[in-house]
């Protein structure tokens, strides 16, 4: 619509101006080259962005595929939604003391028929993490952008390592999420690093409660 407007407007505006025919003609051609150039440069955003969330996806599976099936480990729960306050720090599970769900570990709350589980973005989250193929030890805090810390400043992590836990608490390198992007302050004693996660807190509909890894 706004091109045509845009058309419309130009050839007004010839016609107001007027001139001989070539004159016209002319103007004419110069509004078709830039059009053609509007539109080449329209293709070419659309292009770049398909190739960005195409890269995205990717990323995204080979992260998913790391993650192991344990729905035949523990005990398979629905989430309740927290629509619309959209909580993100923790997740009410549809079952309790009654599917043997018990309190411990990220699970905080546990009543007859439902439990609290708190999540990577809960503040008080904390989780010993390894990045990598060369396994830099690090730690994983939670908050409104969970992040890596305490990483060693000559430690080799990159964007796009896989992040495992390390943890007594969860099966040892189960993958948590990967490195967004590092981040390096001279001033620092260690780096950190922004991480992505394989799945929106808010598109959870099931999830698999472990019962503890010492047992």
């Amino acid at each position: 619509m706004g091109r045509i407007l845009l058309v419309a407007t130009l050839f007004f505006l010839l016609l107001v101006l007027g001139g001989t025919d070539t004159v016209v003609v002319r103007k004419l051609g110069l509004i078709s080259s830039l059009l053609a150039k509007e539109e080449g440069a329209e293709l070419e955003a659309l292009r770049s962005e398909n190739l960005s969330l195409r890269a995205t996806l990717e990323a995204r599976q080979e992260l998913e595929a790391l993650l192991p099936d344990l729905s035949k480990q523990g005990t398979s729960v629905g989430v309740f939604s927290s629509y619309p306050f959209n909580l993100r720090n923790v997740l009410t599970l549809s079952r309790g003391a009654d599917a043997g769900i018990r309190s411990g570990g990220r699970i905080a709350e546990v009543g007859p028929r439902t439990s609290i589980a708190t999540t990577v973005y809960d503040p008080r989250f904390e989780l010993p993490v390894r990045i990598g193929s060369s396994g830099v030890d690090a730690l994983l805090t939670g908050g409104t952008s969970p992040k890596i810390t305490l990483i060693a400043k000559d430690a080799p992590v990159a964007a796009g390592d896989v992040v495992t836990s390390a943890d007594p608490s969860l099966p040892l390198g189960l993958a948590v999420g990967e490195v967004l992007e590092v981040v390096s302050e001279p001033s620092a004693p260690f780096k950190e690093a922004a991480l992505r996660f394989p799945y929106r807190i808010q598109a959870l509909r099931f999830v698999s409660v472990l019962p503890p890894a010492k047992e």
